[in-house]
């Protein structure tokens, strides 16, 4: 039994306990603040993996999954009896949002279960925000949902657990960050339209009109190729006014409680959510029929990801009305096998998917086969046109942090191994005589850097290609897009595995052209030897990673494979249309 738990997260609130310590206390330190003050003061702790056994995670993650999947049909079935006369999926509208939300509670009771299983503490002293802020609309606060879910779980009671509140804000890294969190949301809303339709931008005399929904990706890169204008209209679509906000309904209130429910409790508050899902489903019956009649104007609806209800409203649809909703493949995929989360933010309604390169065509067609029917094509990105000079610098790019604010992922406490890897790179690199560039996440909110070092520069703004343009060596320790960016030029680089499962034909495709470590320490010494006497233990000129998984095209040849799919596909759609 422990004597006293006490859970930081931040740099404030570990100054403030400092004030308070006890000897035998023992700290859960929770993001890269608390997990670096606490290193630092070398108090006794223990992280959020060491709380349960790995097979406990995953029973728990496989459960969240099915009651969000549950969710998500009551949902449906809610908005088919609030409105028999429209087809309105406001289940599958939200899919992506609820596991993100509903996700993130789970996880959270599960963590407070085991740390009364694990530590069974006489007192919890959980440090968290004064006030809650809105999180991207409607999430939780990263800062404040573990002490909600604390507080309103029922796992201690009254007198085992004291919160104690600090005034902090989410912080903003850049001066971008800091004026869009300045502005309220719907001036947010209205400067993205703005921007978006500046890249829509093309002839007028071209012979299909395709209207881009979600995030545009790939398709706004065609933006300025003269031989896809001259063929495709690009429109984003007409602007709908934000949806009136209506109180939730206690039905609605009820089925989305029932999904949280944790030993007869209701851990976190689902207001925000509520009110929001009502809303929209008011609003997309009170539009159906003029966002129907509208979807004529066009030949082919096309997206990358769609991870907004709006953005799912319109793709449904479209396809409603019998239009092609066409998605093409966004960022890599692939490399841990296919991921459940494309049904919520892809494929609910495409009719094709056009994937990048073979293997990540293989994997949707084994998937879907189970699921329904939809055409898979294989047909390239857009070639990144990246001319790197092998200059001096040593680019180090991270991912983002986590702390509780996430679902179930596939490996448990990404922080602490992310962390772990920091501290033992980063220093190495400190006492190096190389220039050395630590790139951050782009993620507003959870890419924090709390450390400090007199050679190593800390970038927030720069973009990572722009880095990568003049690097002697990339480090990667979350390889997502960064990797295929890396890898399409002959840059060396570094990576450190463990953030994902991965498949082994990955493994094995990747490896002839990066050095893959297993650890950070495994990771130094390939990097020392590299940079003592040139040894690279892979071959930057090997092709296996890209043509497998990234295959980049210039743009002419990408439009004569696109030009051929579109066709076809707005040709069929048209007569079945007719007949």
């Amino acid at each position: 039994m422990t004597e006293r738990l006490v859970i930081l997260q931040t740099r404030l609130q570990s100054r403030s306990y400092a004030a308070i310590r006890r000897e035998t206390d023992l700290v859960l330190p929770i993001g890269p603040e608390a997990m670096h003050e606490t290193k630092i003061h070398g108090w006794s702790a223990c992280t959020l993996g060491e709380l349960f056994q790995s097979e406990e995670y995953q029973i728990e993650k496989e459960q969240s999954q099915k009651k969000i999947d549950s969710l998500i049909e009551s949902l449906n079935s809610f908005a088919k009896r609030k409105y028999p006369e429209f087809d309105i999926q406001i289940g599958n509208y939200y899919a992506f949002q609820l596991w993100a939300v509903i996700g993130q509670i789970h996880f959270n009771s599960f963590i407070i279960r085991s740390i009364k299983k694990k530590l069974d503490p006489t007192l919890t002293i959980c440090y968290t925000k004064a006030k809650s802020e809105i999180f991207m609309d409607f999430r939780p606060d990263p800062g404040s949902i573990f002490s909600e879910v604390l507080s309103r779980s029922g796992i201690f009671n009254q007198g085992q657990f004291q919160i104690k509140k600090i005034s902090e804000k989410i912080k903003a890294t850049t001066l971008r960050e800091r004026i869009l969190s300045a502005l309220p949301i719907s001036v947010r809303t209205l400067l993205r339209r703005v921007r978006d339709y500046q890249k829509t931008k093309s002839s007028h005399h071209g012979i299909y009109d395709l209207l881009i929904i979600g995030a545009g990706g790939d398709w706004l890169k065609l933006r300025e190729n003269s031989a896809f204008n001259r063929i495709f209209r690009s429109h984003f679509p007409p602007y709908l006014s934000d949806s009136p906000k209506k109180i939730a309904s206690k039905e609605l209130f009820g089925i989305l409680n029932a999904s949280i429910k944790d030993n007869d409790a209701i851990p976190f508050d689902l207001v925000p959510l509520a009110h929001a899902i009502q809303s929209d489903l008011d609003f997309f019956a009170k539009k159906s029929n003029e966002v129907s009649n509208s979807m004529k104007s066009y030949d082919a609806v096309v997206t990358s990801v769609l991870s907004f209800p709006v953005d799912n409203f319109l793709a449904h649809t479209a396809v409603t009305v019998g239009l092609p909703l066409i998605v093409w493949q966004h960022g890599e995929k692939g490399q841990s096998g296919f991921d459940h989360l494309s049904l919520y933010t892809e494929l609910f309604y495409a009719t094709d998917f056009l994937a990048y390169a073979p293997v990540v065509a293989e994997q949707y067609i084994d998937w879907l086969k189970n699921y329904r029917d939809i055409q898979i094509h294989t047909v390239g990105s857009i070639e990144k046109k990246i001319e790197w000079v092998n200059g001096e610098t040593i680019v180090y790019a991270t991912g983002k942090w986590f702390k509780t604010a996430v679902p179930f992922l596939d490996k448990p406490d990404p922080d602490s191994r992310l962390f772990n890897a920091h501290r033992i790179i980063l220093n190495f690199l400190n006492d190096s005589d190389y220039t050395v560039v630590f790139k951050a996440n782009n993620t507003p909110g959870l890419n924090e850097i709390p450390y400090e070092f007199q050679k190593i520069q800390i970038e927030y703004s720069k973009s990572f290609t722009s880095l990568l343009r003049t690097a002697r060596a990339i480090i990667l320790d979350t390889p997502a897009t960064t990797l295929v960016e890396a890898c399409s030029t002959q840059v060396p680089v570094f990576v450190l595995g463990g953030r994902n499962t991965y498949t082994e034909e990955f493994l094995s495709a990747i490896k002839r052209r990066v050095v893959w470590c297993e650890s950070p320490e495994e990771l130094i010494s390939d990097l020392s030897n590299y940079l003592k006497t040139g040894s690279y233990g892979a071959d930057v000129n090997d092709s296996s990673y890209l043509k497998k998984y990234g295959a980049n095209l210039p743009s002419d040849d990408l439009v004569i494979k696109l030009r051929s799919i579109l066709e076809d596909r707005i040709l069929h759609s048209r007569s079945n249309s007719i007949t």
